[in-house]
C-alpha cells in the first residue's frame, strides 16, 4: 500500500463505528401482565392443559408383518410383471377410495379382504369397527374423492403409491405399498393421515 492509501484507510477505520440496534423501551402501563406473573412451571402438572382435539377416525397406520404363508409367495417379486396385470393407478385409486369409505362407516370392511394382506386387513377392520362404536357412521355431506395418484416402482412386482384424497371433511394423504401376489395386486402396507 502506498502512504496515501494507508492514511485514507486509517481515517475510514477511525470514523466507522458499529451500528447498534436497540429495542424500544417497554412501557409498564401498556399491559396487564407484570413480569412477576410470568413464571416457569416447576412440574408437568403446572403446565396448562392442551385444547382437546377431535378424534380422527380415518387416521391409520398398518404395516406388513411377514408370515410363513406370505413369504413363500414373495419369492417371485423380482420376476417381470405379467401382461394381463391390471393398471396400478386404477387399482390404487379404488383401494384408497374404498379404504376411506370403510373408515367413515359407509361400507363394510369385508369388501377389501381379497385386496389386503391379513395383517393390514385386521388393522383396518378393527379401526373401522372402533370408529363405528365411538361415533357411528360419519355424516355423508360430501362423498370421498381422489385428487391425485402417484406411484413409484420399487421392484418388478412392488409399487409404492401416494394418493391425495378428500374425505368430505378434510384433505388426506394416503401411502400404500402394493405387491403383485397370487396373481393380484395386494396392499401390504397402508397409512392414512
Amino acid at each position: 500500500m502506498s502512504p496515501s492509501t494507508q492514511t485514507i484507510a486509517r481515517k475510514s477505520e477511525a470514523t466507522a463505528q458499529p451500528i447498534r440496534l436497540s429495542r424500544p423501551p417497554i412501557r409498564s402501563g401498556s399491559s396487564d401482565i407484570q413480569p412477576t406473573d410470568l413464571q416457569r412451571p416447576q412440574t408437568w402438572k403446572d403446565l396448562p392443559e392442551a385444547p382437546p382435539r377431535e378424534w380422527d377416525r380415518c387416521s391409520i397406520s398398518a404395516t406388513y408383518k411377514p408370515s410363513a404363508k406370505w413369504v413363500e409367495n414373495r419369492k417371485d417379486i423380482d420376476l417381470p410383471l405379467p401382461d394381463d396385470a391390471p393398471e396400478v393407478a386404477t387399482v390404487a385409486r379404488s383401494l384408497a377410495l374404498h379404504s376411506l369409505n370403510i373408515l367413515l362407516g359407509h361400507r363394510p370392511a369385508s369388501i377389501l379382504r381379497p385386496w389386503l394382506t391379513p395383517d393390514v386387513f385386521g388393522i383396518l377392520s378393527r379401526r373401522a369397527s372402533l370408529a363405528m362404536r365411538v361415533n357411528g357412521p360419519a355424516p355423508l355431506a360430501q362423498r370421498p374423492r381422489i385428487h391425485n395418484v402417484c406411484f413409484y416402482p420399487v421392484r418388478e412386482r412392488a409399487v409404492e403409491v401416494a394418493v391425495v384424497a378428500h374425505d368430505g371433511k378434510r384433505g388426506r394423504a394416503i401411502a400404500m405399498r402394493l405387491e403383485y401376489l397370487r396373481e393380484k395386486w395386494r396392499v401390504v402396507a397402508l397409512e392414512i393421515g
